[in-house]
């Protein structure tokens, strides 16, 4: 009897829906047009918001929206640590584009992405 690979979800179920994604390998800019496709999908909600490590702890705050992190691993493990808190006790919040330039895995080797917020992306 045959079966049908999982594939996941479709490019577009993603952008649509509320999970917080990482986006990793391609360019700033491919990852930051995959953000900006996700808030063109909650344009009632408000504008893509891209975060730098200094204005981390605003974008938490927000309600509203689709908050951009070009590269997660700037932040730091404290600001890793605040984004996983969010998103695993902060029901309503903003849709969550995480950019990384590695893999998952290769940062994660090298200690420099938190493996619970890898395993929760």
């Amino acid at each position: 009897m045959a079966t049908t690979p999982t594939t996941g979800y479709r490019e577009d179920e993603l952008v649509r829906n509320r999970a917080a994604l990482l986006l990793h390998g391609a360019t700033d800019s491919d990852r930051r047009a995959w953000a900006e496709e996700a808030a063109a999908y909650f344009h009632d909600e408000g504008p893509l918001v891209e975060v730098r490590h200094d204005a981390l702890t605003g974008a938490l705050k927000l309600t509203r929206g689709v908050v951009f992190v070009a590269d997660v691993l700037a932040l730091g493990p404290d600001g890793q640590a605040a984004i996983l808190r969010l998103l695993t006790e902060q029901e309503e919040r903003t849709k969550w584009v995480l950019g990384l330039s590695s893999t998952p895995a290769s940062a994660q080797a090298a200690g420099r992405l938190d493996d619970r917020l890898g395993y929760r992306l």
